[in-house]
């Protein structure tokens, strides 16, 4: 009985489906120009429960991560960079088969006058 629990939790350890993965790209909106450094922080929406996790996109504004979830587990990835406006993203079910996401950032309005973003941006 004990080497067939045995048998049973090693295979669901090495099946291939076990892990949400996510890989992405994060640019600004209209031109496509890579957001580099921009922080992708990735919430457990509805799973057993893990950390946030927090990664950076790279020089090409690329981003990766694997949860320790099955792939139909559901996911926030809200994005933050300085200089543009946040965006939020809930993935769930095939996204989470490693499926390439695009995420587009606009540029925080500026007051004409001043230069600086206005009051709701900040």
């Amino acid at each position: 009985m004990r080497l067939l629990f045995l048998a049973l939790s090693l295979g669901a350890l090495l099946g291939c489906d076990s892990f949400f993965e996510a890989r992405g790209r994060v640019v600004r909106c209209g031109d496509d120009v890579p957001i580099v450094g921009a922080s992708v922080r990735a919430t457990l929406i509805a799973g057993v429960g893990e950390e946030p996790l927090l990664v950076e996109t790279d020089g090409e504004g690329r981003f990766s991560f694997m949860l320790n979830e099955p792939p139909s587990a559901r996911v926030r990835l809200q994005v933050e960079a300085d200089g543009y406006e946040p965006v939020t993203l809930d993935v769930g079910g095939g996204a989470g088969r490693g499926s390439a996401l695009s995420m587009c950032m606009n540029p925080v309005a500026r007051d004409s006058r001043s230069g600086t973003p206005p009051r709701s941006a900040r």
